[in-house]
C-alpha cells in the first residue's frame, strides 16, 4: 500500500501517534477523537458500530452509548480536513483507506512479503510499540484492546526480523544478518533462539570475540530474568562455535579424536598453579589408561573442565567426549549419545562391533541405521531385559571402538548433571574395565 498523492491523510501509530496532513502534524483537540481514529486505522476492515460501543462504553446505557458515538463521529468528521474520510453506514463505520495512509496497514502487507527488501522497509516502519505513550483513562476496554494490538505488532515485527536473519545469513550476509539479530534482542533479550543465531552468526563471521561475549551475555540474562541456564542446544551452538566447526559435518572417514568440549568463557585462562593436581591426575592415569576409572570432584567454577581438557591434549590420544547440563537430566544417556555421535564418524571402527549390538543401539542412535544398512531387527523382549541388553550394547560398542584404537580417555563433563540412565551404565561397565583400553 503506497501513498498516492503528497496531501493523503497520513496516520503513523507504531510509535507515538502522529497524524499529518499537507506533509505538516494535523492536532486533533479531544482525546477521545484521536482514540476513535487510532482505532479506525488500525484496520482495513469497518468496524462494527456495536464493537465501537462497547470499546467506548461499555457501561453505559445502551441508547446513550449510540448516541455518544453518533455526536463522537460527528465531531471527528468536521475536524479533519475533508469530510469523506470517514464513511458511516447503519451499521459500521471506516476510514476511506484510498486517500488515507495507514503504517500498520502497510507494515502488515510488507511482513507477508517474502522479498528481502519489503521485509527490511517494515522493520523500518516499526518506530516502537503500538500507539507509544498514548492511554485513554478511565476506560479499561480501550487499554485492552490497545495492549492486544500492541503485542500482535511486535510479535510480527519480531518474526519479521527473525526472517530477515535467515535470509541473509543464506545469502551469506553475516554482518547484516548480526545487525538484525542484535535489533531483535533490543526488543526481546530474552528470545534464547536469536541469542544461539547470534552464536553461530559470529563463528560464521570468524569474530571468536564476539561468540564469548554473546554466550555470556546469554547466561547472564537467562539467570538474571528467569533464573535458568541456557538450552542443551545453545551450549552446543556455542561449542561448535569456539571448535569453528559452524554445523557443518566432520567429512567421512574422519578420525575420531575430535572432542566436543564444552569450555565456558570464564574458564579462558591460562592454566597454572596446578602442578600438583596434575602429577596426581597424570599418576591415576597410568594406573587405569588400560582401563578404569578416574573421578575429577571439586567446587563449581574451579576449573575441572580446563584441566581434563588440557590433559587429555597434552598426548596423541583418541578422546572422546560428552556434556552434561542441569536440562538434560530427564534425557536418557544424553552424554553417551553425544559421544556416540562422535564416533560414527569413523565408520569403519564400527564394524568391528557385532551387528546384533548396534542393533540394539538403535534405541537411543536411530542414525546408525542409515549409517550401517542391513541391521537385523532388535530381539522383542521386556522393558527389564530391554534395558539389560541396551545397557550391553553400550558397553560392547565402546569396547570394540577400544579394541581398534589407541586406548580411548572418556571424558563425561558435569557428571553430577548426568542422568539415571547414564549413571546406570557407568555402575554396569565399571567392574569390566580392566584391560578394555577404555578409561
Amino acid at each position: 500500500m503506497e501513498v498516492k498523492d503528497r496531501e493523503s491523510l497520513r496516520i503513523s501509530l507504531l510509535g507515538p501517534p502522529q497524524v499529518y496532513w499537507h506533509g505538516e502534524s494535523f492536532p486533533l483537540p479531544r482525546k477521545q477523537a484521536r482514540a476513535l481514529l487510532y482505532k479506525l486505522a488500525a484496520s482495513p476492515q469497518p468496524a462494527a458500530k456495536e464493537s465501537l460501543v462497547g470499546l467506548f462504553w461499555l457501561e453505559t446505557e445502551d441508547r446513550t452509548a449510540r448516541k455518544n458515538l453518533s455526536r463522537l463521529v460527528s465531531y471527528l468528521r468536521h475536524q479533519l480536513p475533508e469530510r469523506d474520510l470517514i464513511a458511516v453506514d447503519k451499521t459500521s463505520i471506516s476510514l476511506n483507506h484510498g486517500p488515507v495512509w495507514s503504517d500498520v496497514l502497510v507494515f502488515e502487507e510488507m511482513c507477508s512479503s517474502g522479498d528481502l527488501s519489503s521485509l527490511e522497509s517494515a522493520v523500518r516502519l516499526y518506530r516502537g510499540p503500538f500507539l507509544t505513550g498514548f492511554t485513554l483513562k478511565n476506560n479499561l476496554e480501550y487499554e485492552r484492546w490497545h495492549s492486544q494490538q500492541q503485542r500482535q505488532f511486535e510479535r510480527l515485527y519480531l518474526s519479521t526480523l527473525a526472517k530477515i536473519v535467515v535470509v541473509l545469513r543464506q545469502k551469506g550476509d553475516y554482518q547484516a544478518a548480526i545487525r538484525y539479530a542484535q535489533q531483535y534482542l533490543e526488543t526481546d533479550d530474552l528470545a534464547e533462539e536469536i541469542h544461539r543465531e547470534l552464536i553461530t552468526l559470529y563463528a560464521m563471521a570468524g569474530n571468536r570475540a564476539a561468540v564469548l561475549k554473546q554466550y555470556e551475555t546469554c547466561v547472564e540474562v537467562l539467570e538474571r530474568e528467569l533464573g535458568v541456564s541456557p538450552l542443551p542446544e545453545t551450549d552446543n551452538a556455542f561449542e561448535l562455535a569456539v571448535r569453528g566447526v559452524q554445523g557443518k559435518p566432520a567429512p567421512a572417514g574422519s578420525a575420531v579424536n575430535e572432542p566436543n568440549w564444552i569450555l565456558r568463557p570464564s574458564l579462558e585462562l591460562p592454566l597454572i598453579g596446578r602442578e600438583t593436581t596434575w602429577h596426581e591426575l597424570e599418576s591415576a592415569y597410568q594406573q587405569n589408561y588400560s582401563g578404569g576409572v578416574i573421578l575429577i570432584a571439586g567446587e563449581a567454577g574451579i576449573g575441572k573442565t580446563r584441566l581434563i581438557q588440557e590433559f587429555a591434549t597434552t598426548e596423541t590420544r583418541t578422546v572422546l567426549t560428552g556434556n552434561n547440563h542441569v536440562n538434560t537430566q530427564a534425557l536418557p544417556y544424553y552424554p553417551l549419545i553425544q559421544v556416540l555421535r562422535q564416533a560414527l564418524r569413523n565408520l569403519r571402527l564400527w564394524s568391528y562391533v557385532p551387528s546384533i549390538w548396534l542393533s540394539e543401539l538403535q534405541q537411543i542412535l536411530p542414525e546408525i541405521r542409515t549409517q550401517v544398512p542391513n541391521l537385523p531387527p532388535s530381539k522383542a523382549v521386556d522393558e527389564e531385559q530391554a534395558q539389560a541388553r541396551l545397557l550391553e550394547a553400550i558397553t560392547q560398542v565402546f569396547f570394540g571402538l577400544a579394541s581398534q584404537l589407541s586406548p580411548i580417555l572418556l571424558c563425561l563433563d558435569d557428571l553430577h548433571w548426568a542422568d539415571n540412565s547414564t549413571l546406570s551404565w557407568l555402575a554396569y561397565i565399571s567392574p569390566r574395565l580392566a584391560k578394555s583400553r577404555l578409561c
